[in-house]
C-alpha cells in the first residue's frame, strides 16, 4: 500500500473512462482523489470535502463555463487551491484564454506519470498562483 500524500486532488474531466484512469492512478499513487464529470459536481465536492487542495481540471468541460473559469471560482471559494489543467488543444487554441501565470497544463494525451511529477511539483508550491 501506497502512503497517503496528504491533501486530495479534485478531477474534473467529462470523459468517464479517462476520469476513471486517472482517479485509479492518483489513488494508487497514495492521493485521496474525487472525481467530477462538471463545474456543478465539482463545486458541490469543495462544500463537502475540505481536504481537497488540487484541482485537476481538463481546460474544456461541459456547462457555461471553462476549466480556467472553474479554478478562478474553485480559488475564491478555497483561496490558496492549487490547480494543474488538462487539455486536448494545441495552446495556440488556448491563446486569449484568462490564464495563470505561468499556467501548468498538460497537452492530451500524457504520460501519467508525467502527471504524476506535475501533481508533485504543484502540490510541494507553497501557495496557489494568483492566491
Amino acid at each position: 500500500m501506497v502512503a497517503d500524500k496528504g491533501g486530495a486532488i479534485l478531477i474534473v474531466d467529462d470523459d468517464p473512462e479517462f476520469r476513471g484512469d486517472l482517479l485509479d492512478f492518483l489513488e494508487g499513487r497514495g492521493y485521496p482523489v474525487f472525481a467530477a464529470r462538471d463545474a456543478t459536481e465539482a463545486f458541490r465536492l469543495m462544500q463537502l470535502h475540505a481536504e481537497i487542495e488540487l484541482l485537476l481540471t481538463d481546460v474544456v468541460i461541459p456547462g457555461s463555463i471553462n476549466g480556467f473559469d472553474l479554478a478562478a471560482a474553485a480559488g475564491r471559494l478555497r483561496p490558496g487551491m492549487k490547480v494543474v489543467y488538462m487539455s486536448g488543444y494545441a495552446a495556440a487554441d488556448l491563446i486569449g484564454a484568462a490564464l495563470p501565470e505561468p499556467p501548468a497544463i498538460l497537452r492530451k494525451p500524457f504520460w501519467f506519470e508525467k502527471l504524476h511529477q506535475v501533481i508533485g511539483a504543484t502540490m510541494a508550491l507553497p501557495h496557489a498562483r494568483g492566491s
